[in-house]
């Protein structure tokens, strides 16, 4: 018989929605980082760009503690593995940037002609600055519960076994492409229907169940779902 300890069986999509892993407070954080946006659409005139990009910053954010969590799981091997997923994802936030710009810009493309202009009139001058910190507050918060606690308690902790530095590598594009094939799909029924009020608050309520639902499939085990 095997000295390897299993893998707890990971959470399933449906599985996900339980009400009893909403209760953690990486979730309670991450629902609560999600509400800026919709305040955002209420109060301070976001128009689908803004929300669309700001969706696009929160992918960084994800990318971010990914490969910081390569380098602490995987150890060596996600060391070596992290300046390809550095250009992989970047590529990725690149191509992403493109067709947000190429879709959703419209208006925007004349408030913005620069890199200052960028951070001045979108960044700043929205809002989007705001919503930023909470999510990398959101999801640093996630990150320190579920992997950098986990590491300094106990050694015997489950979480502390290194990982395939491969499948941290690629953990979070099931995550990010199931988000925006979810808020993608809720933008053009928004373009489609022109009810943008009634149209945002579902696009967003949408883009909170799938993303809450990644977050728990990435960070909880059927058998913890209680204690975390």
């Amino acid at each position: 018989m095997s000295d390897v300890p299993s893998k707890p069986a990971k959470v399933g999509w449906l599985q996900a929605l339980n009400v009893r892993y909403w209760r953690a407070p990486t979730v309670l954080a991450l629902i609560a980082a999600n509400l800026i946006p919709l305040y955002g659409v209420m109060h301070w005139g976001w128009d689908l760009f803004v929300l669309m990009t700001a969706y696009w910053i929160e992918t960084g954010i994800i990318g971010f503690f990914t490969a910081i969590r390569m380098v602490l799981v995987a150890r060596w091997a996600g060391a070596l593995l992290l300046p390809f997923f550095c250009i992989h994802f970047g590529g990725f936030m690149a191509g992403h940037a493109v067709f947000l710009w190429a879709l959703f810009s419209g208006p925007w493309q004349k408030q913005i002609a620069s890199v200052g202009g960028l951070f001045d009139r979108l960044f700043f001058g929205t809002g989007l600055w705001i919503a930023f910190a909470a999510l990398f507050i959101s999801h640093g918060a996630s990150f320190y519960l579920n992997v950098l606690r986990p590491m300094r308690s106990s050694r015997d902790d489950p979480r502390n076994k290194p990982l395939p530095a491969g499948d941290l590598m690629m953990a979070p594009y099931g995550r990010i492409v199931v988000m925006h094939v979810t808020i993608l799909a809720g933008a053009f029924l928004l373009e489609v229907f022109k009810t943008p009020l009634a149209a945002f608050v579902l696009l967003i309520a949408l883009k909170i169940v799938t993303d809450i639902a990644a977050h728990v499939r990435t960070n909880f085990a059927q058998i913890e779902a209680a204690t975390k």
